[in-house]
């Protein structure tokens, strides 16, 4: 349980921690399987491609566990037609697509929220790329401008690995004092 004794800088620090936690299990895990697969004569494809210097949701989801990522891609995004019957369809099947991953990972309200917030960002992305709207573009010189769209993204992520981690009402409660300061 999350105290309301912790500062909202501790909080900062420990989700930082948390999504490097979460990467090197996973990416330790998964490498543990490869080996093993290669000693019996499998060859497992890789799952991580340096997730954490995506500079999209979207580009992150091609990065991190790629296996479920190309699986949700393939049997849920594109059956459900993807991209190809307009704005909003697209929007209502990456959410689709998204949530049905988090629910992969666990029926749990977290695990829902996880997703939604996933489906949200990707759309939030579909819907500038569809405009040709990027509003740093505007205003962050070239030379900042991939740095900081990996700080956002990263962000991003280590903010979701909240909902992933933590209850529902800690993971609120997490969140709530990490914006508030309270030192």
């Amino acid at each position: 349980n999350i105290s309301t004794d912790i500062s909202s800088y501790e909080l900062w620090l420990s989700a930082f921690a948390n999504s490097f936690n979460i990467y090197l299990l996973f990416a330790g895990y998964t490498h543990l399987i490869i080996g093993l697969g290669l000693l019996v004569g499998i060859k497992l494809p890789e799952n991580f491609n340096n997730p954490y210097i995506s500079t999209s949701v979207s580009e992150f989801w091609r990065r991190w566990h790629m296996s479920l990522s190309f699986w949700i891609r393939d049997f849920l995004y594109i059956p459900l037609g993807g991209n190809r019957y307009g704005l909003v369809r697209k929007i209502l099947h990456i959410m689709f697509a998204m949530i049905i991953c988090g629910l992969w990972h666990g029926i749990s309200y977290n695990f829902f929220i996880w997703g939604l917030y996933h489906g949200f960002f990707i759309s939030i992305e579909s819907v500038m790329d569809n405009f040709g709207f990027s509003p740093l573009r505007k205003f962050v010189p070239d030379r900042f401008y991939v740095p900081l769209k990996i700080i956002i993204t990263f962000l991003v992520i280590m903010i979701s690995w909240i909902f992933f981690s933590y209850k529902i009402e800690d993971a609120i409660l997490f969140l709530k004092i990490m914006f508030t300061s309270n030192e």
